[in-house]
C-alpha cells in the first residue's frame, strides 16, 4: 500500500476521504445508502474509483488497485 493512500467515497457531490489502514483497507459502517463513488488515491497514483449502489442490510466489499499515476 503506498503511503499517504486515501479511501473514501464521494455522494451527493461531497467527498469523505480517510487514510487506509496498513494493509490498505477501511470499514465504513456509517456510509449512506444510494448510489455512490468508492474511492482510492495515493500520491503518484492515479485516482481509482468504482460505482457503487449501497443498500440497506446488504454488506459490501469493494477491491481498487492503484496504478503509478502517468507522467
Amino acid at each position: 500500500v503506498p503511503a499517504g493512500t486515501e479511501v473514501g467515497y464521494r455522494f451527493a457531490g461531497e467527498t469523505r476521504l480517510v487514510y487506509a489502514a496498513g494493509d490498505g483497507t477501511r470499514e465504513f459502517a456509517d456510509a449512506p445508502l444510494g448510489d455512490l463513488v468508492v474511492i482510492a488515491r495515493a500520491p503518484g497514483y492515479a485516482e481509482a474509483t468504482q460505482p457503487l449502489r449501497l443498500l440497506a442490510g446488504v454488506a459490501m466489499e469493494v477491491i481498487l488497485h492503484l496504478v503509478p499515476a502517468a507522467e
